[in-house]
């Protein structure tokens, strides 16, 4: 049998890993299903450890609590924020492209 697949450690649970999109200086953007509404979302986690210091971590923050308050048609919508095992996580809408 095929071995179980383990998604990455920093996607928070409740979270099926469908690919990941991409990556930056502060996070990583997962594809990732929502499991208890099944609905697909970008999640995009902060980096673990040292690549993820106090002030990249309050820029995090800011970035979701900006985010969360616009309600714009071109603005992605934030679905939620929360801590996942290794920081803060932002769940927002999935765009294709």
């Amino acid at each position: 049998a095929p071995a179980a697949f383990a998604p990455p450690p920093e996607l928070p649970p409740g979270y099926e890993l469908l690919e990941k999109l991409g990556e930056g200086g502060m996070g990583v953007v997962y594809k990732a299903r929502y499991l208890k509404l099944n609905r697909v979302e970008a999640v995009k986690v902060t980096r673990a450890g040292e690549l993820a210091g106090e002030k990249a971590l309050a820029r995090f923050r800011f970035e979701a609590e900006a985010a969360a308050g616009l309600d714009h048609p071109h603005i992605v919508t934030v679905y939620g924020v929360g801590e996942g095992p290794t920081g803060p996580f932002i769940a927002m809408r999935y765009v294709e492209g």
